[in-house]
């Protein structure tokens, strides 16, 4: 898992942007310029590491927005 996660820039960038914040789909991708698929590939492959998760966000309209942060593994592997 390591070996993938390092061989495409795209992973680490998208960890290293949540690191600083909890951020949605749309703002991940403008901030880092990637195409959808790029960001697509990049959150499924780090959620199905268990690197990342998405969760509910409060918001004060209370409609349902998603947004994706680190997990403990996640802050872990970004320390090391």
């Amino acid at each position: 898992m390591i070996r993938k996660l390092l061989a495409h820039n795209d992973y680490v960038r998208v960890l290293n942007a949540l690191e600083r914040r909890p951020m949605r789909f749309g703002r991940l991708q403008c901030e880092l310029k990637l195409h959808p698929p790029q960001a697509t590939r990049a959150l499924k492959f780090l959620c199905r590491a268990k690197l990342i998760r998405s969760e509910l966000a409060d918001t004060v309209t209370g409609l349902p927005l998603f947004v994706y942060t680190l997990t403990d593994r996640g802050a872990a592997f970004q320390e090391a």
